[in-house]
C-alpha cells in the first residue's frame, strides 16, 4: 500500500459492479492499515467516515506502541518465549537465573508471571497467546491487583522486567516484530536498615545467634558479600596467610574477580574454623537444603530476641509503619493511611535481614573514616549509583557533631582572635 494523505492507513467504501452494469457503493466504512508484519484490512462498523478515522487512528496507535497483535504471534506463546529468555540467561551465565532445590530453571519474578499467562494450566500447555497480551489488561489484573494484594512494587517491578525483556528477546529472535508495551513500576527506596558495630558485637555474642553462625556472620560484616556468595566461597579462594580473598566471577552480580584484602578480625574468624570440606561454610551448608533460607530464620529469631526487629504491620509500598493489633483468624488488613486505593499493609517481620550486613559494611568502613572508593573497592560496587543505595550514617552520630557544632566554632573562633 502506498503512503498517501493519511499515512500508512486509510478508510474507504468498497465498490462493486451491479448487475445492471453500474458502479454501487457498499454502505459500510473499512480501515485498511499496514505495520511490521503487513497490510491489514477489517469492516469497523463505523456510522461515517468520522467515527472510521477514529478507528484507523486507533488502530495505528497500537502498531506505534507495540500493542497490536501481529500475523506471525498467532502460534506464539507465553511458554515459548519464557523458554527463550531462560535459554538466554543460561547461555550467557547470568546471575538472574536460579537453580531450585529440584533442578528446575527460575529467575526471581517468574512465577508469578506463569501463573498471569496460565502456564501448565493444561498438559502440555505453554500458555496464552502472546497476540492477546494486552498492556491494559495487565497494569490492571497484574499491576494492581498486585498491588491489592499488598506486594510490593519492587517485587512487581521483578516480574515487568522479566516480562519486557522475554518480549525484546522475541523481536531479536524473529517471533515478533515490535515489543508490546509493559507497565514496570518504579521500585521503592532501598531501606534503610542495618546493624551498627555495636549491635553486631551482640550479635556473634553469647546473647545472639548460636556459635556455628559467628565466622559466616563476621565474614559478611567485614567484608560486605553477598549471602550466597559467600556460602559458595571455597577455602580455594582463600588465602589466610597473606589475607586476602580471590572472588569466583560467576557466583557474583557484578562479576567482580579482583583481589580482596581480609579483615583482621575475618581473618580471626576463619582460622577457627575446621576444614572438614571444600567450602569454608561447610557447618552452615550442611545441615540441609536452602541454607539461605535457614541463616535467615535464625537471623531472624535473634533479632526478635534482641529487639533490633518487631513483628507489626508495614505497607509494602510506601514502607509506614502501625502499630495496630495483630491480625485474627477471621479479621482483615490493615489499610495503610498514606497510600490510595485501599493498599493494604502486611503484618510480618520488620527489621534488619543478613543482606543488610552489606549495607553494614559501608556504614562501618565510613564511620571507620575510609573514602568511598577504598570501601567500593572492599564490596566490590563498580557503579557509584549502587554503592549509594547501601550507604547509611548513623542518626546518633550525626546528632552528635550536630550537638558538638556551637563548641567546636566557639573553639576556632577564640583561636583566630588569638591569633
Amino acid at each position: 500500500m502506498a503512503k498517501g494523505k493519511y499515512g500508512s492507513g486509510r478508510v474507504f467504501q468498497p465498490s462493486y459492479k451491479a448487475t445492471d452494469g453500474t458502479r454501487k457503493i457498499v454502505n459500510k466504512w473499512y480501515v485498511e492499515w499496514r505495520d511490521g508484519a503487513g497490510q491489514h484490512r477489517e469492516s469497523t462498523g463505523a456510522k461515517n467516515e468520522r467515527e472510521a478515522r477514529g478507528i484507523l487512528n486507533m488502530k495505528l496507535a497500537a502498531v506505534f506502541q507495540g500493542t497490536a497483535p501481529r500475523a506471525e504471534d498467532k502460534a506464539l506463546r507465553y511458554g515459548h518465549i519464557r523458554e527463550d529468555l531462560l535459554r538466554y540467561f543460561r547461555v550467557n551465565k547470568m546471575a538472574s537465573l536460579e537453580i531450585l532445590a529440584d533442578g528446575t530453571e527460575s529467575a526471581k519474578g517468574l512465577t508469578k508471571l506463569d501463573e498471569y499467562f496460565h502456564l501448565g494450566a493444561r498438559a502440555g500447555d505453554k500458555g496464552d497467546k502472546i497476540a492477546a497480551f494486552s498492556p491494559k489488561a495487565w497494569e490492571d489484573n497484574f499491576v494492581t491487583a498486585r498491588r491489592r494484594e499488598g506486594v510490593s512494587d519492587g517485587t512487581i517491578a521483578n516480574s515487568g522486567k522479566l516480562l519486557d525483556r522475554m518480549f525484546k528477546l522475541a523481536v531479536e529472535n524473529g517471533r515478533i516484530t515490535v515489543v508490546p508495551k509493559v507497565m514496570i513500576p518504579t521500585s521503592p527506596e532501598p531501606r534503610e536498615v542495618y546493624l551498627s558495630k555495636e549491635q553486631f558485637d551482640v550479635l556473634v555474642s553469647d546473647k545472639g545467634m548460636a556459635n556455628r553462625f559467628h565466622p559466616l556472620l563476621t565474614f559478611l560484616f567485614y567484608q560486605g558479600v553477598r549471602v550466597t556468595e559467600t556460602l559458595n566461597i571455597k577455602w580455594i579462594q582463600i588465602g589466610l596467610d597473606n589475607g586476602v580473598f580471590q572472588p569466583k566471577a560467576s557466583e557474583n552480580k557484578t562479576k567482580n574477580k579482583d583481589v580482596k584484602p581480609l579483615q583482621r578480625e575475618t581473618i580471626k574468624a576463619l582460622r577457627s574454623i575446621e576444614k572438614n570440606g571444600e567450602f569454608v561454610f561447610e557447618n552452615v551448608r550442611s545441615e540441609g537444603k536452602n541454607p539461605v533460607k535457614r541463616l535467615e530464620k535464625a537471623f531472624r529469631a535473634a533479632m526478635l530476641k534482641l529487639r533490633y526487629g518487631k513483628i507489626t504491620w508495614q505497607c509494602s509500598q510506601c514502607r509506614e509503619i502501625t502499630n495496630a493489633a495483630a491480625p485474627g483468624p477471621d479479621s482483615l488488613a490493615v489499610e495503610c493511611p498514606s497510600c490510595k486505593n485501599g493498599i493494604p499493609m502486611q503484618y510480618h517481620f520488620v527489621g534488619p535481614t543478613p543482606h543488610c550486613l552489606r549495607a553494614s559494611t559501608v556504614v562501618f568502613y565510613r564511620e571507620s573514616g575510609m573514602s568511598d572508593p577504598e570501601i567500593m573497592a572492599i564490596t566490590g560496587h563498580k557503579s557509584s549509583k549502587a554503592f549509594l543505595g547501601y550507604s547509611r550514617t548513623l542518626v546518633e552520630n550525626v546528632k552528635t557533631r550536630m550537638d558538638a557544632a556551637d563548641k567546636t566554632r566557639e573553639k576556632v573562633q577564640k583561636e583566630i582572635a588569638a591569633a
